[in-house]
């Protein structure tokens, strides 16, 4: 069959897409994501047999109870990590600004937890908040300030943190870091960070721009992730390591290429709807690019079942229409948060026309 064409003899790439979404939704039971990661919390059977209906390989769970329930319904159990430094990290003056504003720091004294908490979600969709996903609008943060973990010397925190995680979870099979980036996307200003770059650029003999200093937080970034994979490494070699990019570092939103985690689980579909060419796009992005040896990206997708929220909802319709876009630029991995959303009544049954489980 030809390539349909356009009147100037280029493919139409609308076409095509239009036509590769056909192909997914006529693709036999092959086309199925092999590999479902559930950012849920696995806590009894109840919970793992939830997931292993649906299709989950592997998930996030909690204490001997979940470990041992998930292990039973055959899915791989993980801790979660977050990393570790002696302060938080700082930003700049609007930008503290804005992320006081979107949190509702002045109120918390005045107003109770439920009235702060409505207030924070009044004023995220006013400032067009998304939650640490690539921003719509300027200024953006991630609503958490994370810590400062360059300022954390040779990782000597966060491994000491990671020794207590795995020692206090020897039936984890795995353990899942998360929110190992900047709070602003891009950099910490702290006087640590400050001393490092200047460091940095004084041996590379660079001047300070916006170009060195991208490369510096990305390297620093990247250095200290691939530290704690090798860490939990070598005190656990079985353990498998997972990770979601997160928050997203702007100036390189696709750098899982460079990690030696086992599975890089990277944004292709966010909780806010991205355009169906960027899903395709970014799922094709990852799949062809070189990766460590033992590594591989997956494709993550974002999904929130609550309507009327600041972060924003994703109905049952729109998470299939994702999936198939993903499957049809060739993902056969997934990774997705919120797990509890993926059980609920609608959405477990995309999962499980999608996904690999044990009816199959």
């Amino acid at each position: 069959m030809k390539t349909p064409m356009t009147c100037a003899g280029t493919t139409s790439a609308k076409t095509l897409f239009a036509l590769t979404l056909l192909l997914a939704a006529t693709a036999g039971a092959a086309d199925r994501f092999e590999f479902l990661f559930a950012w849920g919390h696995v806590k009894d059977e109840a919970s793992a047999k939830a997931f292993a209906d649906i299709g989950v390989t592997d998930v996030t769970a909690g204490g001997k109870a979940g470990c041992a329930a998930a292990r039973k319904f055959g899915l791989v159990p993980y801790v979660t990590f977050w990393p570790h430094g002696p302060h938080k990290q700082v930003l700049r003056g609007e930008e503290q600004r804005h992320l006081d504003f979107i949190n509702a720091s002045d109120l918390r004294e005045r107003l109770t937890r439920d009235e702060v908490g409505k207030v924070q979600n009044e004023r995220r969709i006013e400032a067009k908040c998304r939650f640490g996903g690539e921003p719509a609008a300027s200024p953006d943060l991630c609503p958490q300030l994370i810590a400062c973990f360059l300022s954390d010397t040779n990782c000597a925190m966060s491994k000491a943190a990671l020794d207590k995680k795995l020692a206090a979870n020897p039936d984890a099979g795995g353990i899942a870091f998360d929110y190992i980036g900047y709070t602003n996307f891009r950099s910490c200003e702290c006087d640590d960070c400050k001393a490092k770059l200047a460091a940095y650029l004084k041996k590379a003999g660079q001047e300070e721009n916006e170009a060195s200093r991208n490369r510096f937080f990305r390297e620093a970034l990247v250095s200290y992730i691939n530290t704690l994979v090798d860490h939990v490494r070598s005190v656990r070699p079985d353990m498998k390591v997972s990770m979601h990019l997160y928050p997203v570092f702007l100036p390189d939103p696709l750098y899982g290429k460079d990690l030696k985690a086992d599975t890089i689980q990277e944004t292709v579909a966010w909780y806010f709807q991205w355009p169906d060419e960027k899903i395709a796009d970014y799922t094709r992005r990852i799949d062809a690019a070189e990766h460590r040896p033992g590594s591989v990206s997956v494709p993550f997708v974002g999904l929130n079942a609550t309507p009327g929220r600041a972060l924003a909802y994703k109905s049952p319709e729109r998470l299939e229409e994702e999936l198939r876009i993903i499957l049809a630029a060739g993902g056969r991995r997934l990774g997705v948060c919120n797990g509890k959303d993926m059980v609920k009544p609608g959405y477990r049954e995309v999962f499980m026309k999608y996904c690999r489980h044990t009816a199959q």
